[in-house]
């Protein structure tokens, strides 16, 4: 057998590899023995079928595995004396196989980096430590009281004041025609929640008004079946409720299976704190993952990134279609071209495989392993966001075990990233929510507009490349 070495350009490997026909002879030779006695033909007994017939019948059969069994164990060889690490699958080409003749083969690969890790402990981040005061607790408790608000009935006369329940049929019609999806039946509105025109216009009626109105809706509205179009609204007021005038914690508290208001409000400050602790975990780990891209700069293999980019790629061009149908996305962005997007995200896919080949390493040397336990759970989850699908889904991910790993990678990444974590050097910062609030700007697209200025169109694009920067794997 020979074994020349055709390409070794970084993680790049390429062999031509050449079997003596005689190797060839003997393999198939030992494949008719081994098949000889189990081999049934109609006029002879079970294994005395003559060696000449078995070849006519099954010489092809028999050449073509044996060429499949040493292309696979010449390929293994070949890792195991160089201590590669393969990523994907070979690529082969097969010269023609012929009888009694050397056959040879190419085989080139691609091979994971040696990644050599370094001192944790040198990297520094913050830390951050969210502090809230009883205000916020107090406005949670009365957030609390207004979704659990109770509604007397209003005596007919009363005219609709802001925070008042009403009950009303609608009916709307563009050119005459119904719109199912604006229309309904005994529907309930709180005025004054929301800027909803219709619900608007029902200040200063009673039970029993008729209302008709008229409205435009903008030319960029996101339901392009009446963007620009204006809708015809018929309202019939059947009820209307008034907030009662005093609300007991106590009573919310039993409501929602507290013993009384105290033991709520303990609930309340276990979650608020839980919430920050989340929001504050993010942020660390985004700065983690932003520290180890600048710690780490290795070539990757290539097969790697394409594939990650192809992925981002389909998902960025279905949100954009979305967002331009949607307008929900503004004119400079809908006009420009994806060509000019393909850099920054083939950047990201670069950042998101080294990422994701660093934390594997981690794991590796750290044996940190997802338990079964852990898999357990995921999948459950998973099942649970297909109701009345839940079995098939449990059943799918134990018939296709190698489906699993796409469910545990953010998994692993988490238990990587607290590892990770316990080892660096953080120096603790004592902030307030508002002041977490500003620190997840760039991280979390829904913390990007300050709450004191108007919300602004924002591409769904940009909200994905910020989702794409800040996930590893």
């Amino acid at each position: 057998m020979q074994i020349n070495n055709t390409v070794a350009e970084g993680l790049k490997k390429g062999f031509q590899v050449t079997i003596p026909s005689q190797t060839i002879n003997e393999q198939v030779n030992a494949w008719f023995e081994s098949k000889a006695k189990k081999i049934r033909l109609d006029g002879f007994r079970p294994g005395k079928v003559p060696l000449n017939i078995l070849r006519q019948r099954y010489g092809g059969q028999a050449l073509q595995e044996v060429v499949e069994k040493i292309t696979h164990d010449t390929t293994e060889k070949i890792y195991k004396e160089n201590n590669w690490r393969v990523a994907g699958r070979p690529n082969y080409e097969f010269n023609e196989i012929k009888e009694n003749q050397d056959f040879s083969f190419s085989v080139n690969f691609e091979i994971f980096p040696e990644i050599e890790l370094k001192d944790f402990s040198k990297i520094k981040l913050e830390k951050l430590e969210v502090t809230f005061d009883d205000k916020e607790i107090e406005e949670a408790l009365q957030r609390l009281g207004e979704r659990h608000k109770k509604f007397e009935p209003a005596k007919d006369s009363h005219k609709i004041v802001e925070g008042d329940q009403v009950t009303v049929n609608v009916q709307a019609t563009i050119n005459n025609n119904k719109l199912e999806s604006y229309s309904s039946k005994s529907v309930k509105f709180v005025v004054g929640e929301g800027e909803d025109f219709l619900v608007q216009s029902f200040l200063g009626h009673k039970k029993g008004d008729h209302i008709t109105l008229d409205h435009e809706f903008p030319a960029d509205f996101s339901d392009k079946k009446v963007a620009g179009q204006v809708v015809h609204f018929e309202v019939e007021i059947l009820a209307t409720a008034q907030p009662q005038k005093t609300v007991n914690d106590d009573v919310i508290a039993k409501e929602l299976d507290y013993e009384n208001v105290n033991a709520l409000r303990k609930k309340i400050v276990a979650n608020l704190k839980a919430d920050y602790e989340r929001l504050a975990r993010l942020y660390h780990k985004r700065n983690l993952l932003d520290a180890l891209a600048e710690e780490y700069d290795f070539a990757v293999p290539t097969y790697m990134v394409d594939y990650e980019f192809q992925t981002i790629w389909r998902r960025l061009q279905k949100e954009i279609k979305e967002a331009k149908d949607q307008g929900r996305i503004e004119e400079e962005e809908a006009d420009k071209p994806l060509d000019e997007y393909e850099k920054e995200y083939k950047n990201i896919a670069l950042r998101r495989v080294r990422l994701g080949l660093v934390v594997g390493e981690v794991a590796r040397q750290n044996n940190i392993k997802i338990t079964p336990e852990i898999v357990r759970n995921i999948i459950f989850q998973e099942a649970m966001l297909y109701p009345g699908q839940e079995h098939q889904v449990i059943d799918f991910y134990r018939n296709h075990p190698e489906h699993i790993e796409q469910l545990t990678g953010p998994a692993l990444e988490d238990l990587v990233v607290d590892f990770i974590l316990e080892k660096v050097t953080l120096k603790e910062t004592a902030l307030s929510p508002q002041e977490l609030k500003k620190k997840l700007k760039g991280i979390l697209p829904e913390y990007d507009t300050d709450e004191e200025e108007e919300p602004k169109k924002q591409t769904k694009s940009k909200k994905t490349k910020k989702k794409e920067e800040g996930e590893a794997a």
